[in-house]
């Protein structure tokens, strides 16, 4: 009878333990399958994030020069859909643009450069006007921005500059075989040596037209 009664005994403690253990089990298994769920949609979703990067990649454009002349989008390859950077493009983003200032991409990175693109400067002595058509530093002993009005003696030294070379470039109709009316051409001649005393004043010079 006591034998009896500690098998039952024994049995009835038993049971509620492996029911128990058989619970906790499930919950295991339950758990580490929902644990490499989670982890498969969060490496999927990474790898949407990043196949939608690629697919969108920015490239930024530059002329033969290198000079920045916009962004667009990447095309992609047929063979592996991997993104296709063309000639003169590149994924580094240029810097923010600056005032008189151009990008330019030198093959690894982008530099500043001055840019004074379509400003008029001006001749040192002459004053003559030139309008800026490149990139890059200016030299400010041929040219300046800003010149100072010509003082008298400026003006004279230029204008004398501008007779002698007319007068050089007409030397060769006063040969004895030039095909031309040399009367007409030393009159010519003749205005342009007189002009400094002709006239008082550079400003109010009348330079002579050129005989036909």
């Amino acid at each position: 009878m006591e034998k009896c009664f500690w098998g039952v005994f024994l049995f009835w403690r038993s049971f509620p333990c492996r029911t128990n253990t058989i619970s906790w089990s499930s919950h295991n298994r339950r758990y580490k399958r929902n644990s490499k769920n989670r982890i498969r949609n969060s490496a999927s979703q990474h790898c949407s994030y990043v196949l939608h990067k690629i697919l969108k990649m920015k490239i930024y454009n530059y002329t033969d020069f290198g000079e920045y002349v916009g962004e667009s989008t990447a095309g992609t390859s047929p063979l592996d859909g991997l993104p296709l950077i063309p000639r003169n493009s590149t994924i580094i983003e240029p810097p923010a643009r600056q005032d008189k200032k151009a990008r330019v991409f030198n093959g690894t990175e982008w530099i500043l450069v001055d840019d004074f693109r379509g400003e008029t400067w001006y001749y040192h002595g002459t004053r003559n006007p030139i309008v800026i058509d490149f990139l890059g530093s200016i030299d400010t002993q041929i040219y300046q921005c800003n010149p100072q009005p010509h003082t008298e003696q400026e003006k004279w030294d230029i204008a004398r500059e501008k007779r002698n070379g007319l007068l050089f470039e007409s030397d060769w109709t006063q040969l004895l075989d030039s095909p031309v009316n040399r009367e007409a051409w030393a009159e010519y001649r003749k205005i342009l040596r007189e002009i400094p005393q002709s006239f008082s004043d550079p400003d109010s010079i009348v330079w002579p037209s050129k005989p036909e």
